[in-house]
């Protein structure tokens, strides 16, 4: 090995983790989409599955801290699964993938550790809450996406 920095090693790295979070995103993305399949008609007559609700909280451009706009949404989604049997959260929000892709990521994951937080301090259990990875996005998406995360019931 040479001890020589060509200067590839980070660009490599990043490529890297971008290349991680994706392959991780699929599976996890995947196993939702198979999880989700329409059922086969039901000759009873029952009534069908109530679609799962989905709440999102926007935070401000470059920030972590929830905004107080946000607490709506988590109030009721907290409320939800407590008062549902075997309800579970599923946490998950992207990031740009572009330039600073590294610290998009990471900005994301502290917006998704700090929605977690917010519910369980308001009486959801953690064996209710699932984080998924954060998934890459395209620079050319919509900015709003970059700056939300999605809260579903299950």
């Amino acid at each position: 090995m040479s001890d020589t920095n060509d200067g590839t090693e980070k660009p490599a790295f990043i490529l890297l983790t971008v290349l991680v979070t994706a392959v991780v995103a699929g599976v996890i993305g995947l196993g939702v989409a198979k999880s989700h399949r329409a059922a086969p008609p039901n000759p009873l007559g029952a009534q069908a599955e109530m679609p799962q609700p989905v709440d999102r909280v926007r935070f401000d451009p470059g920030q972590d801290s929830i905004p107080i706009d946000g607490q709506p949404a988590l109030n009721k989604m907290a409320q939800s699964a407590r008062s549902t049997d075997g309800a579970v959260i599923v946490i998950s929000g992207g990031f740009n993938a572009g330039r600073d892709a590294a610290a998009h990521q990471a900005l994301a994951v502290r917006r998704l550790a700090q929605i977690r937080h917010a519910l369980e301090a308001n009486g959801v259990a953690p064996s209710q809450l699932i984080m998924a990875a954060p998934s890459p996005l395209p620079p050319n998406s919509d900015p709003r996406l970059f700056d939300q995360i999605d809260m579903r019931l299950q």
